[in-house]
């Protein structure tokens, strides 16, 4: 009797257990092929971004050989290339040194939207305001006062590492458009600024010079005024009665002065 129920027990295992085969088989069956190739895509991946980026590198510090040897138009092509397919961090770097290119060729428009490509492309915080600076700097000539405050606002704000260059190009910018109590306040600013460059400093300074010449700046001088001291009073001040005595004086002093003088004849 012990061996058959024995038996039955484990045909209802068996049973229980092709059930739940049959149930969760697929999931789990699944589930691990999942496993297997995110593995793998993932291994994969990582093979084909080392490649790119060793490639990327490869290709830029060509590029830049190329820019070292003024040969501006194979260090285009290669920039350009990097630009195109490149990760974002070499693509950031190819688009930054086809802006200065650029600049270098005198071509400001160019250099412009090379920057602001960078910008746009760069994954690094400092990098893109960086790019974004440089691309006012370029087009300094053609943007308006309000352009490059709307540019660089938020770069001057807050404790970024660029914002004193930001807030002297938006300062040089608005006293180019006759902003001056715009300009005064942002290069005070860069004067006040206690991590301020001693270069930074110094233009700040001159640039102030400059503004006090242009708009000087009105200061309120508060004159003194003191009272008058009289010495004497004037005769047509005086009272009418003491005019009058004065007057009375007068009048008897030529009479009274020959007869004293006719008594000291006599005398003698």
């Amino acid at each position: 009797m012990a061996d058959i129920f024995q038996e039955v027990d484990e045909e209802l295992r068996k049973d229980r257990y092709q059930v739940w085969l049959r149930k969760y088989g697929p999931l789990v069956l699944g589930g691990a092929v999942a496993v297997v190739v995110l593995v793998g895509g993932w291994q994969f991946w990582e093979s084909w971004s080392e490649n790119r980026r060793d490639t990327a590198s490869d290709t830029y510090a060509a590029a830049a050989t190329q820019v070292e040897e003024a040969n501006w138009d194979s260090a285009a092509v290669a920039l350009d290339e990097i630009a195109a397919s490149g990760p974002d961090g070499y693509a950031t770097l190819a688009l930054m040194q086809r802006g200065a290119v650029a600049l270098e060729a005198g071509d400001n428009v160019a250099a412009t939207r090379y920057f602001e490509q960078a910008a746009a492309r760069s994954p690094d915080p400092l990098v893109r305001d960086l790019a974004t600076l440089k691309a006012a700097m370029a087009g300094f000539e053609t943007f308006s006062a309000d352009d490059i405050a709307n540019r660089l606002g938020r770069i001057a704000e807050g404790d970024n590492a660029l914002r004193l260059l930001a807030r002297e190009l938006i300062a040089t910018k608005a006293m180019d458009a006759g902003r001056y109590d715009a300009a005064r306040n942002d290069f005070e600013a860069i004067v006040f600024a206690l991590d301020a460059p001693q270069g930074l400093r110094a233009r700040a300074s001159a640039a102030l010079a400059v503004l006090n010449r242009l708009d000087p700046v009105e200061t309120e001088v508060e004159d003194a005024t003191e009272a008058p001291v009289q010495t004497e009073t004037p005769a047509d001040t005086l009272p009418a009665e003491n005019q009058a005595e004065d007057a009375g004086d007068v009048a008897t002093m030529p009479e009274d002065a020959p007869a004293e003088a006719g008594e000291g004849e006599e005398q003698d």
